[in-house]
């Protein structure tokens, strides 16, 4: 991870596998140690959110540092059509019917 500090905001990018990458889009939600948070960017194996100094004064987000482990929760929504599109295994999805 990586913390960039400006006046009115701090931007922290956080390092991950492409598999949860793929569970995010900008402007979307993702939950950080249980704090919900908008994503401001998305890469292939990183994304950032944007802090006020208020929200890393009153959450655990100010005191992370670097290289600190975090519990993660993506959009469900993103969960959901990922589901519906990825491809299914078939031996799963067969259905016998009974005559």
């Amino acid at each position: 991870s990586e913390r960039m500090d400006d006046e009115d905001w701090s931007t922290i990018w956080f390092s991950l596998p492409q598999s949860w990458t793929k569970l995010m889009v900008e402007k979307g939600s993702v939950a950080v140690d249980g704090i919900s948070l908008t994503v401001v960017d998305v890469e292939s194996e990183r994304f950032s959110v944007a802090l006020i100094p208020h929200t890393l004064e009153v959450t655990t987000l100010g005191q992370r540092q670097p290289g600190d482990v975090v519990n993660l929760e993506t959009d469900l929504l993103a969960k959901y059509v990922q589901s519906q599109l990825a491809p299914h295994d078939q031996t799963t999805d067969s259905v016998d019917f009974v005559k």
